[in-house]
């Protein structure tokens, strides 16, 4: 099943770029709609880049081209809140929507827009417990709706600091847990 990731970059060193490539290296058949990445950037990783060059309103109509043409039983996974009006159109497609609440934008309360996009949200995940609950003390409208909580994992450490790395995971008592970001029940 085709996978569509909208997200506000994929190469940057920012906390949103790598989410955006974690969920890209996950799943297969990815496109990703970026709005700060080159227009000229075709292919990141195997995933098909539509990158809109910083301009909102060229997002918006890769969007709605997407939405227009893609699979309507494609999964839309949001990686930033600002973006989740975008996700409208596939939406009306019958496109299956998960959004990702990162941080201080959630902590908010949601526009008009911003609302009817989760409304229809099949999944929220939030990168922290912090932020579900921030989140969902700012949009009490959302209190009912359960928010799944999946922090971000860790980048290898250099070479230099493995060491160490490995004496803090040897002394953590719990075993490791993954989250699948977009697909069926666990």
């Amino acid at each position: 099943m085709p996978i569509t990731v909208l997200t506000t970059n994929l190469t940057g060193a920012d906390g949103i770029s790598a989410v955006a490539r974690l969920v890209t290296r996950a799943c297969e058949h990815v496109t990703v709609l970026a709005l700060h990445e080159r227009a000229d950037l075709a292919v990141f990783e195997g995933a098909d880049v539509w990158g809109a060059g910083g301009r909102s309103s060229r997002f918006v109509a890769l969007a709605v081209r997407r939405a227009a043409g893609g699979d309507p039983r494609m999964t839309v996974v949001t990686n930033h809140l600002h973006l989740a009006p975008a996700a409208l159109a596939f939406a009306a497609r019958g496109a299956s929507l998960v959004t990702i609440l990162h941080g201080v934008e959630a902590w908010k309360p949601l526009t008009w827009i911003q609302r009817a996009a989760l409304d229809r949200s099949e999944r929220l995940i939030a990168v922290s417990a912090f932020s579900r609950d921030r989140f969902l003390a700012a949009n009490p409208l959302f209190r009912n709706r359960h928010v799944d909580v999946c922090h971000l994992g860790l980048t290898p450490a250099p070479a230099q600091r493995r060491i160490s790395m490995r004496r803090i995971q040897a002394s953590v008592s719990e075993p490791a847990y993954a989250a699948r970001i977009a697909g069926g029940n666990q």
